[in-house]
């Protein structure tokens, strides 16, 4: 039997069918709009790459995370001369972990359209002034 969970009512649905209800009803509310939606349970961890580019505070934090919480961490750094090769590394990067999401963290080049259709939907962008780091010296969102 699958796992059971307590709806606002006190009776108890399988996880199943209250997944089934959720995605029907955000699947009618993307046809309205016209709109692609996907949704994923918040307890699957999604596999994700997170890129920064050399300034500090923000790096600074993600470097304190990976040696704290032992985070696999690849250097790719990227100039104008050798952007297309670091995009191909990236690309190999994103096959061979599996990557669903690439979080652009104050992430300050530009990436190629070429790269950014071969990864169309998996890409966001966080604005610096949203980052923890920025936060904290008193920036206001």
């Amino acid at each position: 039997m699958s796992l059971r969970k307590r709806n606002i009512l006190g009776s108890t649905v399988p996880k199943e069918l209250e997944t089934e209800r959720l995605y029907a009803a955000l699947n009618a509310f993307a046809k309205c709009f016209e709109a692609d939606l996907s949704a994923q349970q918040a307890d699957k961890k999604l596999p994700t790459i997170l890129m920064v580019s050399k300034f500090d505070r923000c790096l600074m934090d993600i470097l304190y995370r990976v040696q704290a919480e032992a985070l696999p961490l690849v250097l790719l750094p990227a100039i104008k001369d050798n952007k297309p090769q670091q995009e191909v590394k990236l690309d190999e990067i994103i096959e061979t972990t599996g990557a669903e999401l690439v979080v652009l963290a104050r992430y300050m080049q530009v990436l190629s359209d070429e790269f950014s259709s071969r990864h169309l939907g998996k890409i966001i962008n966080i604005p610096h002034s949203f980052l923890p780091a920025y936060l904290q010296r008193g920036h206001v969102l």
